[in-house]
C-alpha cells in the first residue's frame, strides 16, 4: 500500500470516528459541517471540515462563520488535511483571528515496539476518568461545564470504536495512560499522558507500547498516533517506531473572553 492510500484510510478512520459521535452532518458548500449542540464547546465535535479547496479565506471564514454562529456555537472552527490549502491560507486566516492548530498523523513503519519495560494493565474508562486530575495536574483546569462535556465526548468515542486503556500505575494509583480507538483492521493510539510526578521514568512509552501491541495483536493492519506537530511530543513516538505521514490542520477563531 503507498503513503498516498495510507493516509487516505487513516483520514476516513478519523472522519468516520468523528461522524459516528457527532450529533449530526450537514452539508456545506465547501464540504460538511460536523455539529453537536449537546456538546457545543467541544472543538472535535463542532467543526468545518474543508473538502474543496480553492476559495479565498475571506470567503471560507464567512460561510463557516454563518453555519457556526447559526447553529449557536461560539467558536468557529476550519479543518483541513490538505497541507497544500492549509499552507495557502495560512497567513489569511491569522489576520482574520484565526489561530491555527497543526497534528501529525504517524504510521508505525519499523518493527513492534518492544514490551513494556514496566508494569501496563488494561484498565476501564471510569477508572482513567477518576485519575484525570491526578494526571493533568499542572494544566489550567477546565471549567465544570466544559470538563463534562469533554467527557461526554470521550465517552462517545469510547462507545464508537471499542475504546481500551492502558495504564501504569505507582503506588496503586495510575500515573500515565494510552487509549487504544480501533475499527475495520486500523487502530489509533490516543490520549497518550503522564502525570507530572511521574515523568520522566519511562511511563508514556511503555503505555504506547502496550496499546501498539495490543492494537497488533488484535489484527489491526494499520496502526498510528497522533502529535502536536508544533511541539516535542513526535520524538517520542519516533523512538518507537512511528514516522510522520500527514498533518491536519484546524483553523480555529476562539470566543471572545
Amino acid at each position: 500500500m503507498s503513503a498516498a492510500a495510507e493516509l487516505q484510510r487513516i483520514q476516513s478512520f478519523q472522519a468516520g470516528l468523528d461522524e459516528r459521535t457527532v450529533d449530526r452532518v450537514d452539508p456545506w458548500e465547501y464540504g460538511a459541517v460536523l455539529f453537536s449542540p449537546t456538546i457545543p464547546q467541544v472543538w472535535d465535535a463542532n467543526y468545518c471540515r474543508l473538502e474543496r479547496g480553492g476559495a479565498d479565506a475571506g470567503a471560507l471564514a464567512a460561510a463557516a462563520a454563518a453555519v457556526c454562529e447559526g447553529a449557536g456555537l461560539r467558536h468557529v472552527s476550519i479543518v483541513t488535511t490538505d497541507e497544500g490549502e492549509a499552507a495557502r491560507l495560512r497567513d489569511e486566516f491569522a489576520l482574520l483571528g484565526f489561530d491555527q492548530v497543526r497534528h501529525v498523523a504517524m504510521i508505525l513503519r519499523g518493527p513492534p515496539p518492544p514490551l513494556p519495560s514496566l508494569p501496563v494493565r488494561e484498565g476501564s474508562l471510569a477508572q482513567v476518568s477518576a485519575a484525570n486530575a491526578e494526571i493533568r495536574a499542572d494544566e489550567k483546569p477546565d471549567p465544570p461545564e466544559l470538563a463534562a462535556e469533554l467527557a461526554e465526548a470521550t465517552r462517545r468515542m469510547h462507545a464508537a470504536a471499542a475504546g481500551r486503556w492502558f495504564v501504569a500505575r505507582e503506588n496503586g494509583r495510575i500515573a500515565a495512560r494510552a487509549w487504544l480507538l480501533a475499527d475495520a483492521g486500523v487502530a489509533q493510539v490516543e490520549d497518550v499522558a503522564t502525570a507530572p510526578a511521574a515523568r520522566g521514568r519511562g511511563l508514556a512509552r511503555a503505555v504506547v507500547s502496550a496499546a501498539t501491541l495490543a492494537a497488533l495483536d488484535s489484527g489491526a493492519e494499520l496502526v498510528f498516533v497522533v502529535a502536536d506537530a508544533d511541539e516535542t511530543t513526535p520524538e517520542l513516538y519516533r523512538k518507537l517506531g512511528f514516522e510522520p505521514l500527514g498533518i491536519t490542520t484546524r483553523f480555529i477563531r476562539k470566543p471572545a473572553e
